[in-house]
């Protein structure tokens, strides 16, 4: 068997790597780059808080009287989201076909774009911002109730709350006298 030439092994090895190249792109049906990050983009969303409580009360949002129970009120507050893009580079010919042409020809045939033909977009949630609300509720009488609320993007937020009676300790300062019993 006669030693091959150096022109030979460049063409064999040019035919092996151009196969191994369309076998993997065919795999997929196009060739694509890396996702890249295009934006960070902040919005606003909002949530309805709904809070209802027994008896009757004051709700307190972050320190303002935003009114008495039942009550529905809109929270405001910030949404990321990022968007994503990537180049695509789609076939031209018959995959299966341009993997045999490729091979047949030792790499002269390609069977896909050079340059890109189309991007492909697409967006993602990163978080929220300015999402946590102290919601306090009073009613004379009754312990307050806190908490705060971290909200997520939910379409409604629910507060449903029967308050207990205060534990204060009376004052004994506004008592009568205490009468002598002789």
């Amino acid at each position: 068997m006669k030693p091959r030439t150096s022109k030979q092994r460049f063409g064999l090895r040019a035919a092996v790597l151009a196969g191994l190249l369309v076998t993997s792109a065919a795999a997929t049906g196009c060739i694509s780059t890396a996702w890249k990050t295009r934006a960070t983009l902040p919005h606003d969303t909002m949530t309805v808080l709904v809070a209802r409580s027994n008896p009757p009360a004051t709700v307190f949002i972050d320190g303002e009287d935003r009114g008495p129970t039942p009550l529905e009120f809109p929270l405001q507050y910030g949404k990321v989201t990022r968007e994503k893009s990537r180049d695509v580079t789609l076939w031209m010919s018959d995959p299966k076909l341009a993997s045999a042409l490729t091979i047949l020809t030792g790499g002269v045939y390609l069977p896909s774009s050079l340059f890109p033909v189309s991007s492909e977009l697409r967006r993602e949630d990163v978080g929220f911002s300015d999402n946590a609300f102290h919601i306090r509720i009073e009613a004379p009488g009754h312990a307050p109730f806190d908490t705060v609320l971290v909200l997520e993007g939910q379409p409604e937020e629910r507060i449903e709350i029967d308050l207990e009676p205060s534990r204060e300790a009376p004052d004994f300062r506004a008592a009568p006298p205490i009468e002598d019993v002789d």
